[in-house]
């Protein structure tokens, strides 16, 4: 394990401003790609990678390459924060320690199954050795099938502190319902129900709500990620109206029922029929209200460019181009440009004559909403 994987456990304990966590690591590879994972080379590290970039950012005329640096240097002063004041945990022996906790969570709510081991490999078994996957759980068709020992799979290359604890959880529930009905594609409703009852409740449980909510927004509302990731996202808005319906007691029903429910309940879903014949009770406030943020009110789109969004931070209502670019240090022309995006594309101001007559922007910013494309 390298820095990089070190400095991306920090990203869970705070919330960052990166629209694509993927563009996010891919952009600083190459700054700690070689930095051993170990605490005090990274901290070193990140506050030397801090001021390359704020001091390297190229001049005007790369006005978005400039805004990008400054954006990540940004980013990374908040990581440098949480890394000063906790040392990351090694993710293999969090992972072990982890799947204890979740057991006892999901058997504690009437779930019931064999203790899944735990594989932290280079390489999954064939047939899916080809497959980067970030980690697998083949079930017991797939040891039937291919001779492959049923259990947790994590690739110990993507081993990422509390980001892999996490997904372990997503991971265990797949193995759960892989114990009924294995001969049936672990797709769909089911990656919904491993997100929200997995990721969210479990995981929740054993990191908070706070944790859980972050490893939402970077795994499943990173806009770089492609159709198979948005699916997840949209089945977990399906698991979540689930949940909303039929509470805790339907969920865990559901679970229990397998792989052929399950799919019986997505095809419902899907045809507009939520009479799903589940049990109904046991609603948590604190977890619909988690449940509700992931699902229902976090907004996936209001990303914009590092130049728009570097110029968002001096957008004031009643504010000139001029006075905004006076602040920010750039050239007219550079505003007017990023007040035109903001304005078609996320449609956070109104400008006119040189001048911003109406603006959301503060109301977006303070939850760190506005998010720079990387």
């Amino acid at each position: 394990m390298n820095g990089l994987q070190y400095l991306m456990g920090a990203a869970y304990k705070t919330q960052c401003e990166f629209a694509s966590m993927t563009g996010f690591e891919e952009y600083l590879a190459p700054y700690f790609a070689d930095t051993p994972f170990q605490h005090q080379q990274v901290s070193a590290r990140v506050l030397e990678v801090i001021r390359e970039l704020e001091e390297q950012a190229p001049s005007d005329g790369q006005f978005h390459e400039k805004a990008l640096k400054l954006a990540v240097a940004r980013d990374l002063r908040r990581l440098a924060d949480v890394i000063a004041s906790n040392k990351m945990h090694d993710p293999v022996i969090s992972l072990e320690s982890c799947r204890e906790r979740y057991e006892t969570i999901m058997r504690g709510v009437g779930l019931s199954f064999p203790r899944p081991k735990l594989f932290i490999v280079d390489t999954f078994p064939s047939p899916y050795n080809e497959m980067d996957w970030t980690a697998t759980s083949p079930d017991p068709a797939d040891q039937e099938s291919y001779g492959i020992e049923p259990g947790n799979y994590f690739k110990k290359k993507h081993l990422v502190p509390y980001r892999s604890d996490l997904l372990l959880a997503h991971e265990i529930l797949h193995f759960v319902i892989g114990q009924v009905d294995a001969r049936w594609l672990g797709r769909g409703l089911e990656e919904g129900l491993a997100v929200v009852f997995g990721e969210l409740y479990v995981g929740a449980q054993v990191f908070g709500a706070d944790m859980a909510y972050l490893y939402a927004l970077y795994q499943w509302f990173d806009v770089k990620s492609g159709q198979l990731n948005t699916l997840y996202a949209e089945y977990a808005r399906m698991a979540a109206l689930i949940y909303q319906l039929y509470g805790l007691k339907g969920t865990i029903a559901l679970i229990q029922g397998g792989r052929q429910q399950i799919k019986k309940a997505e095809q419902s879903c899907l045809d507009g029929n939520f009479e799903l014949g589940l049990p109904r009770g046991d609603w948590d406030s604190s977890y619909s209200l988690l449940v509700e943020r992931v699902a229902l009110s976090t907004v996936k789109n209001l990303h914009v460019s590092p130049g728009a969004a570097l110029v968002a931070r001096y957008v004031e209502q009643g504010r000139t181009v001029t006075e905004i670019a006076d602040r920010a240090g750039l050239s007219e022309e550079q505003v007017s440009t990023a007040l035109e995006e903001l304005q078609l594309k996320v449609f956070l101001v109104v400008t006119d004559g040189g001048r911003v007559d109406y603006s959301d922007i503060n109301l977006v910013s303070k939850s760190r909403s506005l998010r720079y494309d990387v």
